[in-house]
C-alpha cells in the first residue's frame, strides 16, 4: 500500500519516524526535555 504524501511535503516517512528517536537522543545529550528539544 503505497502512502499519499502532502505535495508540500519536504520529509519521507521513514524520515518521520526517525525524529521521536532523534529528538529523544538529543534531549537526552544535553539534559533538556524532549518539548524543549522540538521548540
Amino acid at each position: 500500500m503505497e502512502s499519499i504524501l502532502h505535495e508540500n511535503a519536504n520529509t519521507t516517512l521513514r524520515v518521520r519516524k526517525e525524529i521521536p528517536n532523534f529528538v529523544q537522543s538529543i534531549a537526552k545529550n544535553s539534559k533538556a526535555s524532549g518539548p524543549s528539544v522540538l521548540k
